[in-house]
């Protein structure tokens, strides 16, 4: 009868251990979960920042691109009309040339 009530005792003790081990799981899968849980939005915050962050960059990117159309388009006029000054002061300088020779 001794042999049955140690028996019994010590299928209760693996019984007891087992259950112990099942919480102890369960509270190591909720630890886990919890923590996925975190770093999943973690990681969906940082993918919106990236979002955000690429499209104030393809805006400020675009800015900086007419921008410096603008400037280019500025600077061509300008040549044009130096372009143009010169041509008039070289008219201007022959005609005064030409006035100088007359008058000898």
């Amino acid at each position: 009868a001794s042999a049955a009530a140690a028996k019994a005792a010590h299928q209760e003790l693996e019984a007891r251990s087992s259950l112990g081990n099942q919480e102890e799981l369960r509270q190591e899968v909720n630890a886990v979960t919890a923590r996925c849980e975190d770093l999943r939005a973690r990681l969906q915050a940082m993918q919106e920042d990236n979002r955000n962050m690429t499209e104030r960059y393809k805006r400020e990117l675009e800015e900086h691109k007419k921008s410096g159309q603008a400037l280019c388009q500025e600077r061509d006029s300008q040549q044009h009309e130096l372009g143009e000054l010169r041509a008039q002061s070289l008219r201007s300088q022959q005609q005064i040339e030409e006035l100088k020779a007359e008058q000898e």
